[in-house]
């Protein structure tokens, strides 16, 4: 198989993100810049809190709350209330909550977020508590044929022709990370991914070649007028950083 990152000169099949939302409430143009500023937010969904969420992400945390006001909320109640604010940048899944049987109807709305033009991240503990079969049905709600791929450690490298990659060139060129992995996807959506001369990692296994280079860490595609990302790092990695920030406009 070949290398499913695209070849330089190759054009990326995914539109440029939308920027942050402005909030439109009759004010003038510099009065609304300030204030569009200072109430954005990004949504924090937390339904299934391991313990371990704050602790291995706070490098991500620090780095989202520098940028802009952060609200996280484990109320279903809540996060459909918030999802309806003008006011909201993007929305940072980080567990397996939301891909449960009993928050269906919380996951339809979330999609409904995002098709409509809203960005989405899955990332956090999510991947260390996702089941393969909750994973396709979620991703069928956004309209996507992801499935969850492989669980191993290599090193995967930039997608140089992706969008978000194009418009932040500080993104980490490559990085060892062990990851769940999407299987499925276009290449063109991928962030990340192996290349021929990626290998497994592993501290009880021989080294050999990765050969499923189609299945990817990083990962974000369009859906209606928004789009979803995912990362599927289990432990944090302080690389990862960078990559959610970028899928939520940041």
């Amino acid at each position: 198989m070949g290398n499913p990152i695209p070849a330089e000169g190759e054009q990326s099949l995914l539109r440029e993100p939308p920027p942050l939302r402005q909030n439109n409430r009759g004010k003038s143009k510099k009065k609304q810049a300030s204030a569009s500023a200072s109430e954005a937010f990004v949504l924090i969904i937390v339904l299934e809190d391991d313990g371990f969420w704050h602790d291995i992400h706070s490098h991500l945390l620090k780095a989202l709350r520098a940028k802009i006001a952060v609200k996280q909320s484990t109320s279903k109640n809540e996060i459909r209330q918030l999802l309806a604010s003008s006011d909201l940048a993007g929305v940072l899944v980080v567990d397996a909550g939301i891909a449960r049987r009993r928050n269906a109807s919380l996951a339809d709305e979330l999609a409904a977020y995002a098709k409509r033009g809203g960005a989405v991240v899955i990332g956090g503990q999510f991947s260390n508590h996702i089941t393969p079969s909750d994973m396709k049905t979620l991703m069928q709600r956004f309209g996507l044929s992801w499935t969850m791929g492989d669980y191993h450690r290599t090193t995967h490298t930039l997608n140089p022709q992706h969008a978000i990659v194009r418009r932040n060139p500080s993104l980490p060129k490559s990085y060892s990370m062990k990851a769940v992995h999407i299987a499925g996807a276009d290449p063109a959506a991928a962030m990340y991914g192996p290349t021929e001369n990626s290998q497994l990692q592993s501290l009880v296994f021989a080294p050999r070649k990765i050969d499923k280079l189609t299945e990817y860490p990083v990962v974000q595609s369009r859906v209606g007028d928004g789009y979803l990302g995912f990362i599927g790092d289990v432990n944090g990695e302080t690389e990862s950083t960078a990559p959610v920030l970028a899928m939520l406009g940041l």
